[in-house]
């Protein structure tokens, strides 16, 4: 797996997006849309390093968390950006508790052109586990991590899509959409 990724593979979920791979990029490119998508994600704090203009390699994000009772956010460092190829994150900090059992948690989300109008999204979890403890718990955790990031692709995917062809449709009709996921 890649080497640039901390913490050991861990699995890989795909989907399949019905647009463009521009398309998709601008969505997982942008912290901002983990906010629309991602039922976990109430909010995404962009944090640029000097000179930097737009997300990329180092920057960083605080994102807040919201797992059933339990909330609190993780600090995260982009570790790999390759324009409208792949982008990978480092958590570094987390107040949700998962460094007891977890360390060097990382992902990495790849995005490949399958035809000028579908794309293949993949996205992989790398992480540690940390004592007896850790071991104990990771089986169950990896299952429910895995289950919960599905749901979320398909979100994601749902709103590209939505996004993409509401857009040709105004467009080719001239119609604005009072909905549009990019205006809150």
């Amino acid at each position: 797996m890649e080497s640039y990724m901390k913490g050991k593979y861990q699995f890989t979920n795909s989907i399949e997006i019905d647009v463009p791979i521009n398309n998709v990029w601008r969505f997982i490119d942008d912290s901002k849309q983990m906010e629309k998508w991602s039922d976990f994600v109430p909010y995404v704090d962009v944090r640029l390093q000097e000179g930097q203009t737009k997300e990329e390699l180092n920057s960083e994000r605080k994102v807040d968390v919201i797992f059933g009772k339990k909330s609190g956010y993780f600090l995260e460092r982009r570790i790999v950006h390759e324009e409208k190829s792949k982008i990978g994150y480092h958590i570094y900090e987390d107040t949700v508790g998962f460094k007891r059992f977890l360390s060097e948690a990382s992902f990495l989300i790849e995005i490949t052109s399958i035809t000028e109008n579908k794309t293949l999204l993949n996205w992989s979890f790398y992480q540690n586990t940390n004592g007896l403890f850790g071991w104990f718990v990771h089986p169950i955790f990896k299952k429910t991590q895995g289950k919960g990031n599905r749901e979320n692709l398909q979100k994601l995917k749902e709103l590209i899509e939505n996004s993409f062809y509401k857009f040709n449709d105004e467009v080719i009709t001239g119609t604005k959409h009072n909905n549009d996921p990019d205006e809150d």
